[in-house]
């Protein structure tokens, strides 16, 4: 007994050292888009190393989110007299795949589901007061507008993050200054939050604590229930905010201001930093792929193998952007 109890803990161990091995080739750091003279780039989380895996000119890339699992990189791009284009490449620069064009739209913000194999996306009409969420598969395929607004309806999507467990899509209102959710087919539209005293960019949830964290772009940054309730001043930043992340393993939260720096500060609202000087390209979307968490092993006599029960929560907690 004791024998086969030791061979099950070996095969185990063995397991979890191979399905470690075998996570993402996506290097950890900080991940960004920029709008002028489009780039994608990543630094380490000291600031150092700053790489640019991506750029064209006279291109506006204004956000990106990341499937560590298959190691992409997906990202937005519009310009002017030429079409929008959503497009994912490898996170080092290669294999670049062009999924989706259009010419009627300036495409914004990006959030994917990696179950269902879905990207979810905001595009913008006429840059006033019209705009619509799309989706489609990773590969580009089966595109649907979800959600097509117009005046009359008084909403323009900006920022977008998909939430997993509840299947929800939460999105920011930039013109009307409100907070919505919806199903991921576009029914059941709710308003969770509204009276923001600035105009609303970057969203990003919280699944562990079931919390919202969204920028008013020229004020503060906000946090609320995933149902709208209890809204508090999370932070107030000394520049404008584009876009945030958050790194719940680091814990630290990064946003993008266009006085070209990236911003951070911890994750109980203290110790604001200039952090990254990105130079004259205004960083647009961040996200952050954390070092990831060791697993914990608990010993129960001859011991036993789990992995640590918050791994797979916050693991994917920084994904929801």
């Amino acid at each position: 007994m004791m024998k086969i109890l030791h061979i099950f803990i070996s095969s185990c161990f063995a397991a979890l050292l191979i399905q470690q091995a075998a996570k993402s080739e996506v290097k950890p750091g900080i991940y960004w888009s920029t709008f002028v003279n489009g780039k994608i780039q990543r630094a380490d989380f000291d600031g150092t190393n700053v790489s640019t895996l991506r750029t064209r000119s006279s291109y506006n890339f204004p956000d990106l989110s990341i499937d560590e699992s298959a190691n992409r990189i997906f990202y937005t791009g519009f310009g002017y007299n030429v079409p929008s284009q959503i497009n994912r490449m490898n996170s080092n620069g290669t294999d670049n795949q062009l999924l989706y064009t259009t010419s009627d739209a300036a495409i914004r913000s990006i959030s994917l589901d990696f179950n269902a194999g879905k990207m979810y996306w905001i595009e913008e009409l006429d840059g006033i007061s019209q705009g619509r969420i799309a989706r489609a598969n990773l590969d580009g395929s089966g595109v649907e507008y979800i959600l097509n607004t117009s005046p009359s309806l008084h909403i323009m999507p900006y920022g977008i993050a998909f939430e997993p467990y509840s299947n929800k899509l939460y999105w920011t209102d930039s013109l009307y200054r409100k907070i919505y959710r919806c199903d991921t087919d576009g029914s059941e539209l709710e308003t969770l939050v509204s009276g923001s005293v600035s105009q609303l960019s970057g969203i990003v949830l919280d699944t562990d604590k079931e919390k919202m964290y969204w920028a008013e772009r020229f004020g503060n940054i906000i946090c609320a229930n995933f149902d709208g309730s209890d809204v508090k001043l999370f932070l107030q930043p000394p520049s404008q905010v584009i876009d945030l992340a958050m790194d719940f393993i680091g814990n630290k939260i990064y946003w993008t201001d266009l006085d070209s720096h990236i911003y951070r500060a911890n994750l109980d609202g203290t110790g604001i930093s200039q952090f990254i000087n990105t130079g004259p390209v205004y960083p647009g979307g961040i996200t952050v792929v954390p070092i990831p968490e060791p697993a914990t092993f608990l010993l129960f006599g001859l011991g036993g193998i789990l992995l640590s029960p918050t791994f797979a929560v916050r693991h994917r907690n920084r994904h929801f952007r």
